[in-house]
């Protein structure tokens, strides 16, 4: 059979415990006697306040669990919100690109009808201009040629009557031939040299009305040439003015539309402003020595075309490319700005971001524009209120200096 009966290993156990008992217990002994909670009572309190304390911890527990869930729960639905609004962004960019490049088209197709207007517009006035010249060289012309009418009247009247005396003599010659027929052969040569005078003085007559030019009139073509083209001009400009005006219409458009593209791609960091970001950088601490007049380096940055050539060291940088930037080389080491102070780790930071992202300019920016035209105006405080100084107490005068009682004056001259 089993023996039942306590081991005899854990008698000096048993007589531990009870000795322990009694010297913890023995104080509250003696407690009870005095009117305290036996330890019965106080381990009875002990576990009733253990299990208040273990519900407790298990609200605790199940609260935490809850509490978890909730904020796993919450993670979750903010990844699923930053991806759906990620996704909102992505096409959001793409429909603003969509626009800004189909108001670019409109605007370019705006940009070559008001070019081939003003082409038009242009090589109208130039025929005028031709046609005009064409005139005032006719109108010389005809001055001139009425400067010679009367030189040529008198000719004309000269030759005219030395005609008639030829006429006179041919037929005084003709009848002295006649005569002179009849007559001896002595006649007969002065008949002959009568004939050579009748003949000598119609190639005088011949010569004399070849000479007679009449005076040339200016066409009437030019002047009704320039009228008609004219009136051609006056027909056409408001086709000019129109396509003028809607090409200032797309092309504000077209800089709107890029704008809120621009926007968004910074939203998403995606871009980096160069007005708003570097041209402040530059301008604050790189024109002093890289400007037009002295370009250190040959490198100017007092814009954004200037930045982009460069200087003696190549290009100043490649987008997409900062780390190989000789611009970015010479900021991170130092050497600019030289004798001054560093850039800091911030402004480096921001410029190869500018870069690695494209190192574009802003819409609506000129590539010539000087960067203090185009970096963000400060706020300027505002200019004191009218009244103050009237609210202020005028100091007092000293009194005027005394001399034999009457007060010195101030002569002028």
């Amino acid at each position: 059979m089993r023996d039942n009966r306590p081991s005899r290993r854990f008698t000096p156990i048993l007589l531990t415990s009870i000795l322990s008992l009694a010297v913890v217990f023995g104080p509250r002994l003696s407690a009870v006697a005095q009117g305290k909670p036996t330890p019965a009572q106080a381990l009875k309190a002990a576990v009733a306040k253990a299990k208040q304390l273990e519900a407790q911890l298990n609200k605790l527990k199940a609260n935490a669990t809850k509490a978890q869930k909730a904020v796993s729960d919450a993670a979750d639905a903010l990844k699923a919100q930053q991806a759906a609004t990620a996704k909102i962004a992505v096409l959001q960019e793409a429909e603003l690109k969509k626009k800004a490049d189909a108001i670019a088209a409109q605007q370019k197709a705006a940009a070559a009808a008001t070019k081939a207007a003003r082409a038009k517009a242009q090589g109208m006035k130039d025929e005028v201009a031709k046609l005009k010249a064409a005139v005032a060289k006719a109108t010389n012309d005809q001055k001139a040629a009425e400067k010679n009418v009367k030189p040529q009247t008198d000719a004309a009247k000269k030759a005219t009557d030395a005609k008639t005396a030829a006429d006179k003599e041919a037929a005084i010659a003709a009848k002295a031939l006649a005569d002179a027929q009849k007559r001896a052969k002595a006649p007969m040569d002065k008949a002959t040299k009568a004939a050579t005078a009748a003949k000598t003085a119609s190639d005088t007559l011949k010569k004399t009305n070849a000479t007679i030019v009449p005076p040339r009139r200016p066409s009437p073509f030019p002047n009704a040439k320039v009228k008609t083209t004219e009136a051609a001009i006056t027909k056409f400009a408001p086709t000019l003015a129109k396509a003028e005006a809607t090409l200032e219409t797309q092309t504000l458009a077209s800089i709107t539309a890029s704008k809120a593209y621009e926007s968004a791609l910074i939203a998403t960091n995606k871009m980096v402003s160069f007005s708003d970001s570097i041209a402040p950088i530059f301008a604050q601490r790189c024109v002093a020595c890289h400007n037009a007049r002295t370009a250190k380096g040959r490198l100017n940055l007092d814009s954004f075309a200037a930045t982009l050539k460069g200087g003696e060291s190549g290009l100043s940088f490649e987008a997409g490319k900062a780390d190989d930037s000789t611009l970015v080389a010479l900021i991170e080491d130092g050497s600019m700005p030289k004798d001054a102070d560093p850039l800091t780790a911030d402004q480096i930071k921001l410029i190869k971001k500018w870069i690695n992202t494209g190192g574009g300019l802003n819409a609506g920016v000129g590539v010539n524009d000087p960067l203090i035209a185009i970096v963000p105006k400060r706020p300027q405080p505002m200019p004191p209120q009218r009244g103050i100084a009237s609210r202020c107490p005028s100091p007092r005068l000293p009194s005027a200096p005394m001399a034999n009682n009457w007060p010195a004056r101030v002569i002028t001259r």
